[in-house]
């Protein structure tokens, strides 16, 4: 009952102004014109409002980005550029080609160094001694702390053609959910999973000269990609933007 009275006293004033303008009576102020003004001026604002929450929504999404290219290409260069301003950072550095983070290779003492400071901004390196018996670990983390950008080196090793671990799809199927967006890394994007690939966003690929590397970029990108890559010249690469027509090229 008290509930009820306190709201209809704290309601008293706008219902009030709300009775007043219905009726025109509120002094300086005619109904049909100030009432049409007021609902113009309040849809003009949603529709700007929304545009900006569209826009922060596209610049801070998670997403998977892949970067297909050989060795020397400028691949680690262009994801070293990729996670600058990255807060939250995890890199599986199978080919010890980063240090710009907390360098481990001990797995528990990384998990558990990890584990305790994981809300707070990191930039974490690990080198593991056995890749393929650790991945499995390192991604069930990543899914189940969350909020981290995972960086993945030879990421082909892991996501084959025919075989992805089941802690690995879930941050490639599900870690937009929680915050988590996936940069992987391959010399050879013939044989990956297609897991990976329907979810990517971003593709930047450097210039490759493989039959079937060639074939199998033709069938994901379509037949424009061979003559961007053949316009290649040293650390450029074609970039693929889910959403937008056409390829791009750029430098690393």
């Amino acid at each position: 009952m008290w509930n009820w009275l306190h709201r209809l006293e704290t309601d008293r004033p706008r219902r009030f102004l709300h009775r007043r303008l219905q009726t025109g009576t509120l002094p300086g102020v005619q109904k049909v014109g100030y009432c049409k003004v007021l609902s113009w001026r309040r849809h003009q604002a949603w529709a700007q409002l929304k545009e900006v929450t569209l826009e922060i929504e596209k610049m801070t999404e998670k997403k998977i980005t892949l970067i297909f290219g050989k060795r020397g290409s400028g691949k680690s260069y262009l994801a070293n550029t990729l996670v600058e301003s990255e807060q939250r950072l995890v890199i599986f550095d199978t080919l010890s080609e980063y240090t710009e983070g907390v360098v481990f290779e001990d797995k528990e003492k990384f998990i558990e160094f990890w584990r305790k400071i994981y809300q707070h901004p990191y930039r974490l390196i690990y080198r593991p001694l056995k890749p393929d018996a650790e991945i499995e670990d390192i991604a069930e983390s990543i899914y189940l702390l969350g909020n981290v950008c995972f960086l993945v080196e030879e990421i082909d090793c892991y996501c084959t053609a025919y075989q992805i671990s089941e802690s690995f799809s879930h941050v490639v199927q599900r870690g937009r959910h929680k915050n988590i967006s996936l940069i992987g890394i391959t010399q050879r994007p013939y044989g990956i999973h297609r897991l990976l690939t329907s979810q990517a966003k971003e593709i930047y690929i450097f210039n490759t000269n493989e039959p079937r590397d060639r074939d199998y970029l033709r069938t994901l990108l379509g037949q424009d990609i061979d003559s961007k890559l053949d316009q290649l010249k040293q650390y450029e690469y074609v970039k693929w933007l889910d959403g937008k027509e056409g390829l791009e090229i750029g430098k690393a």
